[in-house]
């Protein structure tokens, strides 16, 4: 079964993400990753991801990094690996929040969308999450 968070937060995440523009954003948005500046996930937002299991396979979070999302906007694509269900694996979600409080949670990548049933980010949304985007959170992994 998927978790809907309310309509309204994911909104304004995701209209959050297009304002603004003090940070550049990766030229073209694809191929290499941008430099980022790593940010720390606690356990809090580890367990708020993995509450969105689906079918009820139980996901054991291992480790976590995010970055802010370009263009000056509160939202942070984080890159969490974690075993359950088809063994030890790594997906991208964005939130609007890294302490786990509540903010909106959007699975991002092909293995977030999989593992969990955090609504898929929209073709269109103004996050940027093209290859480079989801390969520098990923790399906030190491």
């Amino acid at each position: 079964m998927r978790r809907v968070f309310p309509l309204v937060m994911i909104t304004l995440a995701v209209a959050a993400a297009g304002c603004g523009g003090g940070e550049e954003s990766p030229a073209g948005g694809g191929g290499a990753a941008p430099k980022v500046a790593c940010e720390q996930v606690g356990p809090d937002l580890m367990n708020a991801i993995a509450e969105g299991r689906e079918n009820g396979v139980a996901l054991k979070p291992a480790k976590a990094g995010a970055y802010r999302a370009p263009g000056g906007q509160e939202v942070y694509l984080v890159a969490m690996s974690f075993t359950g269900g088809s063994g030890e694996q790594s997906g991208v979600w964005a939130t609007s929040s890294l302490t786990g409080d509540g903010g909106a949670i959007i699975a991002v990548d092909d293995i977030a969308q999989k593992a969990t049933g955090w609504p898929d980010i929209k073709p269109g949304a103004k996050i940027p999450t093209g290859p480079a985007e989801i390969s520098a959170a990923k790399s906030c992994l190491k």
